[in-house]
């Protein structure tokens, strides 16, 4: 793969993504991904796609970051409703003028309670906050953390590699929502492999953006020659063996019948 062509596609002022220069940061966590991609010979389009939610997922920054709930009242009810934070609740602890949000109080409020057990797996007091949203993909919940080996330590998903590594894991093996890369054709019904449809049509511009970087970067997963099929090793299998004995029963037939005459 050319990765300067990569790059110079992505640069494009009309590529989709990024605009006409990188950070040192976006180049770094863009490396890991295309490193990550060619050790598993992750088909290109599955590739366009990781690389599309990394970008959705860390604001086009290419870095894991833990997830910030820096919300506003009226963003608090619109976006979580009143069945998971309650409009005196969002009031008390969302943004208001020139003061800052209880982020804290927020993600256990969103994240916790009834909710919170019963979707994320958070059953401790202070499980919303800790299991927030983190690494690349996201991910949120004690249940997701456990998954991925982080529950014990969290700020883990903050690491690029490991985050990295999790996100392929994660949308490849169906281990965020049970379906798999590999059970679409098209991009925007992949989102679902992440989450429900939110901002589906935005990814799937981005993973078209990707696309044609990388197919202008020649990228191509290696395709493993298929095993060949293993030979028979009993007659029963219909080996050489049973070939034989076939033949041998057949000569005996004929010298039978000719000591016969």
């Amino acid at each position: 793969m050319n990765r300067a062509a990569f790059y110079a596609a992505l640069r494009k002022r009309n590529s989709g993504v990024f605009g006409t220069s990188l950070t040192q940061g976006q180049v770094r966590g863009v490396d890991t991904i295309l490193d990550e991609a060619e050790a598993r010979e992750t088909p290109l389009r599955h590739l366009a796609y990781i690389l599309a939610t990394a970008y959705l997922e860390t604001g086009g920054r290419m870095q894991p970051v833990r997830e910030s709930l820096n919300y506003s009242v009226d963003a608090l009810l619109t976006k979580f409703g009143r069945h998971r934070i309650s409009e005196a609740d969002a009031r008390r602890y969302g943004r208001s003028g020139s003061r800052a949000a209880n982020q804290q109080m927020i993600a256990n409020l969103i994240y916790g309670g009834e909710w919170g057990r019963m979707n994320l797996g958070n059953t401790r007091p202070d499980d919303g906050w800790r299991y927030r949203g983190g690494g690349l993909a996201q991910i949120t919940g004690w249940w997701n953390y456990e998954t991925f080996g982080m529950a014990a330590d969290p700020d883990r998903s903050g690491d690029l590699v490991p985050s990295v590594r999790m996100m392929f894991d994660g949308m490849e093996r169906g281990w965020f929502t049970g379906k798999r890369l590999s059970d679409f054709s098209d991009y925007r019904q992949m989102r679902q492999v992440i989450n429900r449809m939110d901002r589906a049509d935005d990814i799937a511009g981005y993973a078209e953006a990707f696309e044609v970087a990388l197919r202008a970067a020649g990228y191509a997963a290696k395709v493993a020659p298929p095993a060949p099929s293993p030979l028979p090793s009993s007659p029963t299998d219909g080996g050489f063996a049973w070939v034989i004995g076939l033949i041998v029963d057949a000569l005996k037939f004929v010298f039978a019948s000719m000591k016969g005459r």
